[in-house]
């Protein structure tokens, strides 16, 4: 049985992103939130405050527009924000539903209108981003619903349960017949994959190592980027997994994913269906950090965990050809096919010779004494046809256990401290036998 242990154990100091962006860019996995601010005439408007801030979590971070009216916040985890731009003789403007993925630049401009700072104007940004303008990147992404309740085959299959079978259905994405991903026309082995901004490649063929993904239930997002991709990633195409983290308010979920061989087809070859009766369970829960009467971590500390079990007590075919009774018994005659003629083989490369004297065996008979005793012990470890009792390809059919289980843990602390610096970790632990 194989036996293998996987752990990984992920640490990004996502906040200091924020601090030295210039020198750890290329190694994060954040976005990028910008825009112009305006007036109803379409000046430009310098020095207007831009507070925007993450709605999970709570934090907020402040910057102002330049003198071409710009703002630009980046190193921003992705997730759900909201922006509000105040200036004195103007009314507050506030973008709401403003939803930021991994490494993307997401346009938020705003108009403020003449009035008191008292008024306000509140615009749903859900449709901004849609359309990128601000880089030439073609990309695709999974949003943590989608990767949960798209209807795929990837859970309590027969590859286990990893969501990297899931990158396939994205656009641009073709699968070979070894489960290898081509990212819009370009080789396999011209992609990248990380986890939380970790390296999750196989060396040994620049793969990807499937089993390294934490569960889905801990997944934010999965983004697919091809054409265009920055040089920053090293490869002409880039696919990100971001884990998720907790929020302000508690969250949890109970699944169960199970699939059986009612509907499936019986193997070529096959007599009968494998038998397939899997299972795949678990839970998940996230929120603030709270310690009554000691400590309060909304805004500040979350955490997330969850745990993820896949049984698949399943049987497979196995298909191999094994020597007959008779020939067993050092008869040898069925490999000539075209007959014999005084003992003799019609066809010479079937005919069997004695290799101490040269002499042929007639009609491929070995003599009994002449076979050794440990080849006939050897000989009692193989079965005996079971399709047919004649010497042919496949002689031998037979379902056999083939087990896949796995327990996967995964566990993420988030803690913001300050205004513009922001932790976390994460840890997953995954074995499989």
């Amino acid at each position: 049985m194989l036996h293998k242990k996987l752990v990984l154990i992920a640490f990004l100091l996502g906040g200091m992103l924020a601090i030295l962006p210039g020198a750890l860019r290329a190694q994060s996995t954040f976005g990028t939130l910008l825009g112009t601010v305006k007036d109803a005439s379409r000046a430009v408007i310098p020095g207007a405050k831009v507070v925007i801030k993450n709605t999970d979590e709570g934090s907020l971070r402040t910057v102002e527009t330049d003198a071409s009216g710009n703002y630009e916040l980046v190193d921003a985890q992705p997730g759900h924000y909201s922006v509000v731009v105040s200036k004195p003789g103007f009314q507050t403007s506030q973008v709401t539903g403003l939803l930021l993925t991994s490494r993307q630049t997401l346009r938020a401009d705003v108009t403020l209108r003449l009035g008191e700072v008292t008024q306000s104007v509140t615009v749903s940004g859900k449709s901004m981003g849609v359309i990128a303008t601000d880089t030439p990147t073609i990309s695709a992404n999974f949003q943590h619903l989608q990767i949960t309740n798209l209807p795929t085959n990837y859970r309590a299959s027969a590859n286990g349960n990893s969501p990297y079978y899931l990158l396939s259905i994205l656009p641009g994405v073709q699968p070979d017949q070894n489960g290898n991903l081509s990212i819009q026309g370009g080789l396999e082995s011209q992609a990248s994959f990380t986890v939380d901004g970790m390296s999750t490649v196989n060396v040994q063929g620049h793969s990807e190592l499937t089993n390294a993904f934490p569960s889905a239930e801990d997944l934010a997002e999965m983004r697919v980027q091809g054409v265009g991709a920055p040089a920053e990633y090293g490869s002409a195409a880039d696919i990100t997994t971001i884990s998720k983290s907790g929020t302000n308010a508690f969250h949890g979920s109970l699944f169960w994913y199970s699939q059986n061989a009612a509907l499936d087809a019986i193997p070529y070859g096959a007599r009968s269906k494998p038998k397939k009766v899997a299972n795949d369970f678990g839970g998940s829960f996230g929120g603030p950090v709270v310690l009554p009467h000691l400590y309060n971590g909304h805004d500040k500390t979350f955490f997330f965990v969850d745990f993820e079990g896949f049984r698949f007590p399943r049987s497979g075919v196995v298909q191999d050809t094994v020597p007959t009774a008779a020939m067993r018994d050092g008869d040898l005659s069925s490999l000539c096919t075209a007959g014999f003629t005084g003992g003799i083989c019609n066809d010479p490369k079937y005919q069997i010779y004695n290799p101490y004297n040269g002499q042929a065996f007639p009609n491929n008979q070995i003599p009994n004494s002449m076979i050794s005793p440990v080849a006939q012990d050897f000989l009692k470890l193989y079965p005996l046809p079971n399709v047919k009792n004649t010497f042919t390809a496949s002689n031998y059919n037979v379902n056999q256990p083939a087990n896949m289980n796995s327990n996967t843990v995964d566990i993420r602390i988030d803690q913001n401290v300050g205004s513009k610096l922001a932790v976390f970790g994460r840890y997953t632990y995954k074995n499989i036998n």
